[in-house]
């Protein structure tokens, strides 16, 4: 197949798998700017039955709820870090302040069964907790504040640290014990490069990769924020900034695959950072994932209809006061079909963010919601958006 013909099949096909996907990775390298498609065509909404079903929402189905009341199982935070280990269920991160230094471990029925780890210095200690994922039967933590591995079994035994050496907070594994880091490090080794391939038997990384722009680390004033994809196709990895919604597939040998650039129409790309005592927040990227059905999932934070009511201290603070940004920010989640190019669905909550995670190979969503005794609870959701049937 000639290599414009082979692009074009790759665009279009962005989340096949097989022999195609294998096809995309390996011509990857010479395609040039025929990588580059534009969000224009994929802000369209869908047609179901012949019409557009312009401002469906997405159909949910929940498949866990957790958070207790009291005790050491309780939600602290409205913004959480969730991740699902088949042996292990749910790993919860949150803090009351934003920062987490304990890992809470739910299992799948919700029931809360332990603590993992602490503030401090020692073994199994952390200073700034990052994200945490189930890794070759190890649970494994990326402790931003030492800018370390933390590594357990499935128990919740402590077995070793290693450095990192670069910060970073997104990690996702990528086959044996090998991961992606996501960051912008000002480090000169790793400098402009959004992401990081290391191999956990020495913590440190191999391949800094994924720079298709050479001004990333300074276009904009959300540079730095790098999210990176929780589910992925084989070989290949998500990445976009906090001020998306441009979006980049890149292989795990530094070929860029496909992309997604542009603005969406209520994703404008940020150019300043706003003041937030008279403008409203910019959208932000928080989350994506890829899923078998050739779904694209964007986890945004967006405007909260309430944002003009938070009154700031008359002392002055630079920032929103963490215990309002409910307020402040809603959890916007999108999907759009990236076989047809076009947009599923949308659903916001009351809630400051959406967390995405890999639910045995299928993106789930995770948001704090509040039961009516007004306890914090994560509710995690599956979303059914194909005519065939549910996406998991």
């Amino acid at each position: 197949m000639a290599r414009t013909a082979l692009a074009a099949v790759c665009l279009a096909s962005a989340g096949a798998v097989g022999a195609l996907a294998a096809a995309c990775l390996a011509s990857a390298g010479a395609v040039g700017a025929q990588q580059v498609e534009r969000w224009d065509a994929y802000a369209e909404p869908c047609e179901r039955d012949g019409r557009a079903a312009d401002g469906r929402a997405l159909r949910l189905v929940e498949i866990a709820r957790f958070g207790d009341a009291e005790g050491d199982g309780i939600i602290e935070s409205d913004v959480v870090g969730v991740s699902w280990g088949e042996d292990v269920g749910y790993l919860v991160r949150d803090g009351a302040s934003g920062i987490s230094t304990r890992i809470k471990v739910f299992a799948r029925d919700g029931t809360f069964q332990r603590v993992i780890g602490r503030r401090g210095d020692g073994p199994g200690e952390f200073r700034a907790l990052g994200e945490v994922h189930v890794v070759e039967d190890r649970i494994v933590a990326l402790d931003a504040g030492r800018q370390a591995w933390v590594v357990f079994d499935l128990a919740g035994e402590f077995l070793e640290r290693r450095s990192f050496g670069l910060s970073g907070r997104q990690f996702v594994s990528v086959g044996g014990d090998r991961v992606v880091v996501g960051s912008m490090d000002a480090s000169p080794q790793a400098a402009g490069f959004p992401l990081h391939l290391a191999s956990l038997a020495d913590g440190t990384p191999s391949l800094h990769f994924g720079a298709a722009d050479p001004d990333w680390n300074i276009s904009d004033p959300f540079a730095f924020a790098v999210t990176i994809a929780k589910v992925n196709r084989p070989g290949a990895i998500l990445v976009a900034k906090g001020s998306g919604p441009a979006v980049e597939e890149w292989s795990l040998d530094n070929a860029m695959v496909w992309a997604l650039h542009g603005n969406l129409p209520w994703f404008p790309q940020a150019d300043r950072i706003p003041d937030p005592r008279t403008e409203p927040p910019p959208a932000r990227l928080d989350e994506l994932a890829a899923d078998r059905d050739d779904g694209l999932w964007l986890a945004s934070s967006v405007a909260d209809a309430r944002w003009r009511d938070i009154r700031f201290p008359a002392t002055g603070e630079a920032g929103v006061p963490y215990s309002r940004l409910r307020e402040y920010r809603d959890g916007r989640l999108d999907v759009f079909d990236l076989r047809r190019r076009c947009h599923v669905g949308a659903r916001t909550w009351d809630a400051p963010t959406v967390e995405l995670l890999d639910h045995g190979g299928v993106p789930a969503a995770a948001v704090v919601e509040h039961d009516e005794g007004m306890t914090a609870q994560v509710a995690v959701y599956r979303v059914e958006w194909r005519g065939e049937g549910p996406s998991a």
